[in-house]
């Protein structure tokens, strides 16, 4: 994905987060905490989008926004690796890859309004490949 952590929507994140959490007070400190200003040249600026970085918060509500895309994956009968904002998508045909690309890009798009780097964005066959620095191989033959 594209800048992850810049792109968050809080409202999409928010409606996730009072699907599920019952708790007021809770609910009311993680929306405080996502729209804190941020000192940009001087000035405090409110922001709609992104999330703090460096907090073990931080890591959980990325999990919950893109729980949704692990259901979407699923429902689709798709086989894929996710850590953090990293994901690989595998598929066993040469012809699947640019349908299955194109449909998770539209449901990134218009669900989670989150943006997708289609220059670091593969859909591959699952032998002979690396992800976040590991390589790896078939291990039969």
């Amino acid at each position: 994905m594209k800048s992850f952590f810049d792109e968050v929507n809080h409202c999409i994140l928010l409606q996730l987060l009072y699907s599920k959490v019952k708790c007021p007070l809770t609910l009311r400190l993680i929306r405080k905490w996502l729209r804190s200003p941020i000192l940009i040249n001087g000035k405090l600026v409110k922001r709609r989008k992104r999330v703090p970085q460096g907090s073990p918060l931080s890591p959980i509500l990325s999990n919950i926004m893109l729980n949704e895309l692990e259901k979407e994956l699923e429902r689709r009968g798709l086989k894929y690796i996710r850590y953090a904002d990293n994901f690989s998508i595998y598929c066993k045909s040469q012809w699947q890859p640019r349908k299955i690309g194109n449909g998770i890009f539209l449901f990134l798009k218009s669900k989670l309004h989150l943006p997708i780097n289609r220059k670091k964005s593969r859909i591959r066959q699952p032998v002979n490949f690396s992800l976040l620095g590991y390589g790896f191989v078939p291990t039969y033959k």
